[in-house]
């Protein structure tokens, strides 16, 4: 009978066809500046992997620089210590307010998005990297969801409203090398002389650890 096979090009009949199949690729294209571009990468210190909005697309269509525009997710400020200071009815002596603060962890930019290591259930030893909000610190009530622009890290809401869609990569996509990804506009003249012009991604390796300065169980001066 027949040999089995699998990839091999066959015939309209079914026979097996001795060619070589090779997709029609562009040789060369012209790229534009990104207009998006996230930065994947390993904080050692932080033992924490992070996607860091860099780069996003504003209403015009340009990117924009994200991590330029936006400020560490910080607590709101402490109100000042009265001057003087309120006297405790109790003892009748001026309050002490101590010199220094407690801070359960500091705080990273806005557009510094966590990786958080989760398990895959129907792969038993898997493990991928889930993108989650940053948590915004709040004095009157629980944290704040701070979501991203990007579309490489896919923001779209959940049908029932309840956040953004889940989002997870392989543990091992993300290595201490890091990575870059990009979006950006491509153009391309074919054979026949047709432009074709497209919205691409391309992954570029960089090195170095990112250092987000997280801290836990911190003690700073008020």
């Amino acid at each position: 009978g027949r040999g089995w096979a699998l990839f091999r090009p066959s015939t309209p009949a079914g026979e097996p066809a001795e060619v070589l199949v090779l997709p029609a690729t562009a040789a060369a294209t012209v790229d534009s500046e990104p207009v998006e571009q996230v930065r994947f990468g390993r904080d050692e210190m932080a033992n924490l992997a992070w996607a860091v909005e860099e780069t996003v697309t504003g209403v015009t269509g340009r990117g924009i620089d994200r991590t330029a525009q936006v400020d560490r997710a910080a607590v709101p400020a402490r109100p000042p210590v009265p001057d003087p200071p309120p006297v405790d009815p109790a003892t009748g002596l001026p309050v002490t307010v101590p010199d220094l603060s407690y801070a359960f962890a500091t705080t990273v930019p806005e557009n510094w998005v966590p990786l958080i290591p989760t398990a895959v259930p129907e792969r038993p030893g898997a493990v991928r990297l889930r993108r989650v909000p940053l948590q915004q610190p709040n004095r009157d009530g629980p944290p704040v969801a701070v979501t991203g622009y990007s579309r490489l890290l896919d923001w779209r809401p959940r049908p029932d409203g309840t956040g953004p869609v889940e989002l997870a990569v392989p543990e091992e996509e993300v290595s201490r090398a890091g990575m870059r990804v990009l979006r950006h506009w491509q153009v391309a003249r074919w054979t026949d002389g047709s432009v074709h012009l497209w919205l691409g991604r391309t992954r570029r390796p960089v090195g170095g650890d990112l250092a987000s300065g997280l801290r836990y169980d911190a003690v700073e001066p008020r």
